[in-house]
């Protein structure tokens, strides 16, 4: 009994731990946000405009998976100009939503919005726009990516990095 108290109190602290890690993220990203939305989105550099190299960024974002593939979107987010494609970019994250992008990994696609955010001043608008369109288009019986849209929603929305409306 002794035993199995000890290991609950292992797992009762191991989860207060994951907790205020994702808390403390969290407030990261809320800051990070809010720094956004007061100094406006900055699309600053050379950035490639071809269509190709824009429909290739938006292949990787419909097949994002999460941190392991972080560093390469921001490369392309960094490089890429999308500005006149900001609602498509946003529908090709919301495909990754729930299929590819599990729940473990929200946190990465979360931050690839707020980066989206901070480089297209409307990408804000279209992300809340696209959850809603990936939500209503899905069946009512794919209950995990249901629940996953929804999670994802309510992140984006305690960061800031959508309006709650």
């Amino acid at each position: 009994e002794t035993a199995a108290k000890l290991k609950l109190i292992e797992e009762a602290s191991q989860a207060l731990q994951d907790d205020e890690r994702a808390e403390k993220n969290r407030i990261e990203m809320r800051d990070q946000n809010r720094q956004i939305t007061a100094n406006g989105a900055q699309l600053k550099g050379n950035r490639d405009k071809s269509l190709a190299r824009v429909t290739k960024f938006q292949n990787k974002l419909k097949l994002f998976k999460g941190e392991s593939e972080f560093s390469a979107v921001e490369k392309d987010i960094d490089g890429v100009d999308g500005s006149k494609y900001v609602s498509e970019l946003a529908d090709s994250l919301m495909e990754a939503a729930g299929v590819s992008l599990k729940l473990k990994e929200m946190p990465a696609g979360v931050k690839v919005c707020t980066r989206l955010r901070a480089t297209y001043g409307e990408f804000s608008t279209a992300l809340a726009d696209a959850i809603k369109k990936a939500f209503d288009s899905c069946p009512n019986t794919d209950l995990n990516r249901r629940r996953f849209l929804l999670r994802f929603c309510v992140e984006l929305v305690l960061v800031e990095c959508i309006p709650a409306r």
